[in-house]
């Protein structure tokens, strides 16, 4: 006998249930849910962000550019301007990702609404990515996930995947099937399999059911199906078309409508860190490490002299802007290298790290400027000028073969 995943939230509040019983709960839930790492880190790393991003930018703006451009009016008003620029650039993008919705909604006319009980997805490889075809199969309480027989599993994967609720599972059956369903030694999506958590039981164990990647799957949150590249965020509490990940600095999954705003965002952060790291390091070696010891450049030697009284407190904060802008040009110059090269070649992170091929129909400018938008130029110089619906169908995907 299985139960819906809300009334796991009310479950510590249940006199009726015995603290080992509780305590198997708070486990399953913990583990769906991701621990509290990914809490406690989707709650204050937009704070480090936009302690950052103005500290960085008021040691900029009023120390080091006037400290090193003085003597140049025009080029001190020039860096000013451009430093301003990219900062409302960042907010802009900032806010559009964050308030951008990629949940799935589908209408009330729907077949992909109904109950979880009454249907779940079958799988149909001539209409991999049209509305579920069939409402026969039950969610069985007794299935382990195992896969059709078409597919015998020799190897089985279980993955962190940051608040999604799918494991992955790698399909593969015998020389002959292997070499009939893989291509240039990836699985596809035809070939490849999710596990897809469909019942939690009484005792507090999350059942999983196999599923082609490729095809409408149940939610066992919202209580419906939904569509190929769409999984569950147990952060954001929705499913997320063509859910990407999920970004701690925004505190909502990046998808189908808010990734372009993402790309953006990426762009103008290794700007902004470049740009201030440009003018603060050369700032920082001259005011502070020419009269105070170079080992204060590090944690936990700068906070000791800070305390006791040998540096002041205005270099510990820009010893800690410096080091904070270094580490984020490399995150944002990676994670932006990484999504550019995903777009151009139409994929996410969760099939490129489950090597899931894919066949997009599209010329790669064209995958760019499905995500970007046909004047993506103008977007990266003009904050929101994309603020509309993308060119990408991310229910149906027509352009995609699995």
């Amino acid at each position: 006998m299985t139960e819906n995943i809300s009334s796991m939230e009310d479950y510590t509040r249940d006199p009726s249930l015995a603290l080992g019983e509780k305590w198997r709960r708070y486990k399953a839930d913990k583990r769906e849910r991701g621990g509290k790492s990914a809490y406690y880190l989707n709650k204050w790393v937009p704070w480090y962000f936009f302690s950052v991003l103005f500290g960085a930018y008021a040691w900029y703006a009023l120390a080091a550019v006037p400290a090193h451009h003085f003597r140049d009016p025009m080029w001190y008003a020039m860096n000013e301007m451009f430093g301003l620029y990219v900062e409302i650039q960042l907010l802009v993008n900032w806010l559009l990702i964050h308030n951008t919705d990629s949940s799935y909604q589908p209408g009330a006319d729907e077949s992909a609404s109904l109950l979880l009980e009454d249907s779940v997805s079958s799988y149909n490889p001539d209409h991999f990515c049209g509305e579920p075809t069939s409402r026969e199969d039950k969610v069985d309480s007794n299935n382990d996930a195992a896969l059709t027989s078409s597919s015998s599993p020799s190897v089985q994967m279980t993955m962190e995947t940051n608040g999604n609720d799918v494991d992955t599972t790698d399909s593969r059956s015998s020389m002959n099937n292997r070499s009939a369903c893989s291509l240039g030694g990836y699985r596809t999506g035809l070939s490849f399999k999710m596990m897809v958590a469909t019942a939690i039981t009484k005792g507090g164990e999350v059942q999983r059911r196999a599923f082609p990647y490729w095809s409408w799957v149940p939610c066992l949150w919202c209580r419906r199906l939904r569509p190929p590249r769409c999984h569950h965020c147990t952060l954001c509490k929705r499913c997320v078309l063509k859910r990407d990940h999920h970004c701690y600095f925004t505190r909502v999954c990046i998808g189908v409508n808010n990734q372009r705003h993402f790309l953006v965002f990426l762009f103008w952060s290794i700007v902004m860190t470049s740009l201030a790291s440009f003018e603060l390091i050369p700032y920082t070696l001259d005011r502070v490490f020419s009269v105070y010891s170079f080992w204060n450049a590090f944690f936990p030697l700068n906070l000791i002299s800070t305390l006791s009284g040998q540096l002041p407190v205005p270099y510990l904060h820009l010893i800690f802007m410096v080091w904070s802008l270094i580490f984020l040009f490399f995150i944002s110059l990676g994670m932006f290298s990484f999504h550019l090269f995903c777009t151009l070649r139409g994929l996410t992170k969760f099939e490129y790290d489950n090597q899931i091929k894919i066949v997009n129909t599209q010329p790669m400018f064209s995958r760019l400027q499905a995500v970007m938008g046909r004047n993506w130029g103008l977007a990266v110089l003009l904050p929101g000028y994309l603020n509309g619906p993308p060119l990408e169908d991310g229910i149906k995907w027509p352009r995609i073969k699995p």
